[in-house]
């Protein structure tokens, strides 16, 4: 998701982008969760000492933009169009392809009906993906220290298991 520069500083006048976009049952409703994903041999992933590693600031001015007030509104207006979207495109390609995947509910029920509640969590999330063998990530205390710090963080160490669609 791309996220329109706001600030008049130059080192931040940039438009960042956060790699994934996903929804989950939230209460009644669903709600937005963004995530920044890393190789697990990102240097950036990574920490010395007691420091954190580099992703912490990139994930903070994330959540800066997030929290600055009137943003949660426009994420979410913008999801819904997103979901309603990909219903419509959804309904043209099942003409094409009779056997394709069905859509996650959330994009369903959010596309279906303005009433359904959404929220935008403003804590965005890390994925670390496994994309070799490297137990040093854990071993060295950097996954530990990312949580610590506040950061929910998610590890896949298959490559298989980032597949959004069944393995034939």
């Amino acid at each position: 998701m791309g996220l329109p520069a706001y600030s008049k500083l130059p080192e931040e006048r940039r438009a960042p982008r956060m790699d994934l976009v996903a929804l989950e049952p939230h209460g009644r409703g669903w709600r937005v969760v963004l995530w920044e994903a890393k190789l697990v041999g990102d240097a950036r992933a990574r920490c010395r000492g007691g420091d954190l590693p580099k992703v912490t600031k990139q994930l903070e001015a994330y959540e800066r933009w997030l929290s600055d007030p009137g943003r949660e509104n426009r994420v979410v207006d913008a999801n819904r169009c997103n979901c309603r979207l990909l219903v419509g495109l959804h309904r043209i390609a099942k003409c094409l392809r009779t056997n394709m995947e069905h859509l996650g509910e959330g994009i369903q029920k959010i596309a279906e009906s303005d009433a359904v509640p959404l929220s935008v969590d403003v804590k965005p999330r890390l994925l670390i993906i496994y994309d070799r063998k490297d137990g040093a990530f854990r071993e060295n205390g950097h996954f530990e220290k990312l949580q610590r710090a506040g950061w929910q963080v998610k590890s896949v160490e298959k490559m298989s298991d980032l597949c959004l669609c069944e393995q034939a």
